[in-house]
């Protein structure tokens, strides 16, 4: 039963991720004006760029974690439905045979 009270809990919340990514699209500039504009990036707007891919880089390894931490969960509960499903055809077999 302790295996199963681990799952009910709430996965941490992922708002400010999301809000983060949705900032990230919006300040990512369109790539009509990125190609007019090729020849003259400035050095704050690669520091900016580079800032964005790194928040990037942090949303989607706390999504990657969390798929992990997902996956682990679920098997584990895969693992024990079926011990209980064991058990519980044993201990019918069990009164069939009585």
């Amino acid at each position: 039963m302790g295996e199963q009270e681990s799952f009910q809990k709430d996965p941490p919340k992922t708002d400010k991720n999301v809000a983060d990514l949705a900032n990230v699209e919006e300040q990512v500039p369109n790539m009509d004006e990125t190609e007019d504009n090729e020849d003259s990036i400035s050095e704050e707007d690669l520091q900016n760029l580079d800032h964005q891919l790194d928040q990037l880089f942090v949303a989607l390894d706390e999504i990657e974690s969390k798929n992990d931490n997902l996956h682990a969960q679920l098997l584990q509960l895969l693992h024990s439905n079926r011990e209980i499903r064991k058990e519980l055809q044993n201990a019918q077999k069990r009164n069939q045979s009585k």
